[in-house]
């Protein structure tokens, strides 16, 4: 059943980014200025392991993030790689300055155009 609602809520976020992929803005699409997260508690949800989250991130935030790859934190360390440090970053993005969020104070790296 775990697989299943997985599949579902995949087939979904699809389906939400064909559509604004489709949706034109004037040369660009709506995708392309948007942020779209789809996340899990679980790596395995038969272990119930939670030491891997697997995050997709779709859209390009108006040219910001980049695409096309796997960023892998695992080997950063816990202090390193903590999901509320991609959402500090992700509300930078979005005009939302903190200094903290939930269990974290730093931001992660390589996920815009500047970058390293």
């Amino acid at each position: 059943m775990y697989l299943k609602t997985n599949q579902f809520h995949m087939q979904q976020f699809a389906y939400l980014i064909q559509r604004l992929k489709a949706i034109d803005e004037g040369g660009q699409s709506l995708l392309d200025s948007s942020i779209l997260m789809l996340a899990s508690n679980l790596f395995d949800g038969d272990a119930h392991s939670a030491e891997q989250m697997p995050v997709v991130l779709a859209g390009r935030a108006g040219g910001a993030l980049k695409t096309g790859r796997i960023v892998d934190y695992f080997d950063k360390g816990n202090d390193n790689r903590r999901a509320c440090s991609l959402y500090l970053s992700l509300m930078d993005r979005m005009g939302v300055r903190l200094d903290r969020f939930g269990d974290a104070d730093k931001r992660l790296d390589k996920l815009w155009s500047d970058a390293v």
